[in-house]
């Protein structure tokens, strides 16, 4: 690729482009591209397009152009779209590996939305080996940041699995990576309800609620009721043993005691209550199926007829 002299000051800036990259760069990254630039000078070009619109060299411009630079090397291409121009910019920030955390999440993210729009084919699953055609996203992307496509695969969810409102508050470190790992196992109409509770919270935390959560969205079966009241009874059995305790020890009122009897009976009825109807349920379940099975008999001794 031809390198060319470019005046520093007839290149183009896009600010859309680099609102994240003002994030990420930092004085210290400038100060230090600055020496090595000063020392052997700007050893890799910038990109530009055929309009000299800057595509991919942001911190080697901001660095040239503290230098004073008059002109700087550049790779002038044409693109055929401006897709090509923020998928090469893209790329050059993930393979230099600038960036980090949220910033490299985020990026991985519009990365993959913009290659599928490029290359559709690439979403073709259960291609086999020797399939020609793109490679899948996360294959081409984990070669060329030297990530592992679980890490691929992660990033993405990170960005892509969550509202808007949890995708912010990453976004303005109010969560963490870690936190927003454990918020992407519930779906995204329950996401928002616990955010708010995890703001400055543990990963331990999070984990903590997310799974509290999920307790919640499984059905309550019969047998997680005889578990309930299985452990109600043992509650009361605890509690009730430390009723008798207390009344040796500390001579509780018999009137207080007989109280507390009173209303451990009714528990115990209630409870009682409970399971037998779940046995009469199980019991018509069974006597339904019986039915059904005679039923199915005789018209199968109709048909032979």
């Amino acid at each position: 690729m031809k390198i060319v002299m470019v005046e520093l000051d007839k290149i183009v800036l896009r600010p859309k482009w680099n609102i994240r990259n003002r994030k990420t760069i930092t004085k210290s990254s400038i100060e230090s591209l600055k020496a090595s630039i000063e020392a052997i000078g700007l050893q890799e070009p910038l990109i530009l397009n055929d309009k000299h619109e800057l595509v991919a060299g942001n911190r080697r411009y901001l660095a040239c152009q503290i230098l004073n630079l008059k002109k700087v090397p550049c790779h002038v291409q044409t693109f055929a779209s401006e897709n090509h121009e923020r998928l090469a910019h893209l790329d050059e920030n993930l393979e230099s590996q600038s960036l980090q955390g949220k910033d490299f999440d985020f990026a991985i993210a519009e990365r993959k939305e913009i290659y599928v729009r490029l290359f559709p084919e690439s979403k073709k699953v259960g291609r086999k080996k020797g399939d020609k055609g793109k490679k899948s996203f996360e294959k081409e992307t984990a070669e060329k940041t030297g990530k592992s496509e679980k890490t691929i695969r992660r990033s993405i969810k990170r960005v892509n699995d969550v509202t808007s409102e949890v995708r912010e508050a990453y976004e303005n470190d109010e969560i963490n990576s870690g936190q927003i790992d454990e918020l992407v196992k519930l779906p995204k109409e329950k996401q928002n309800k616990i955010l708010a509770k995890i703001k400055g919270a543990s990963v331990a935390e999070t984990e903590l609620k997310v799974r509290d959560a999920l307790e919640k969205e499984k059905p309550h079966t019969d047998e997680d009721t005889i578990k309930d009241v299985t452990k109600a009874v043992k509650m009361f059995n605890v509690k009730l043993q430390t009723l008798i305790d207390t009344k040796a020890y500390n001579g509780i009122s018999d009137k207080a005691f007989e109280a507390f009897n009173v209303e451990f009976s009714t528990c115990c009825d209630l409870i009682n209550e409970i399971l037998e109807d779940l046995e009469t349920d199980d019991e018509q379940e069974k006597d339904d199926e019986l039915d059904d099975n005679m039923e199915l008999d005789f018209d199968d001794s109709q048909l032979m007829d």
